[in-house]
């Protein structure tokens, strides 16, 4: 009877292990999935705001500046061209796999500054239309 309730035991344990495990694999995957999510929300978020900002430069014509505030995640680069599209892009992810655009821009930028391209996280953005060109500037907030 004893060795019964120990087999028993055992089974149930082993039972139980193997549920814990597949649990904390599939969590593992929604916890990847929903930090990629994140990246791209944020992205779209900072594509959207610099866009528009942008857009508002080039209507306003030569002498226009506007300030813009936008949050850069650290898996994903972002503010490039996507010309075929007029629009600015992110990659997003470990790999940089996925790529999500911006809103339509009225008039595609003359110049991005490379900050833009590597400062991730809080970034004050700035875009001004000078001699017909729409240039925009990136730095990290202090």
């Amino acid at each position: 009877m004893r060795g019964q309730v120990g087999l028993e035991f055992f089974l149930i344990l082993g039972f139980c292990l193997a549920m814990l495990s597949l649990l904390i694999a599939n969590s593992e995957r929604q916890i990847t999935e929903n930090e990629r999510l994140d990246a791209a929300v944020l992205s779209l978020s900072a594509l959207n705001s610099v866009s528009n900002a942008i857009n508002t430069v080039a209507i306003q014509g030569n002498g226009a500046q506007m300030a813009a505030s936008a949050f850069v995640p650290s898996k994903s680069k972002c503010f490039l061209f996507a010309a075929s599209q007029q629009r600015l892009a992110c990659d997003v992810g470990d790999s940089y796999g996925r790529r999500v655009y911006g809103m339509r821009l009225m008039a595609m930028p003359d110049t991005i500054n490379d900050a833009c391209y590597t400062v991730y996280g809080w970034m004050d953005v700035t875009v001004k239309k000078t001699g017909g060109k729409v240039e925009v500037y990136c730095a990290r907030q202090a």
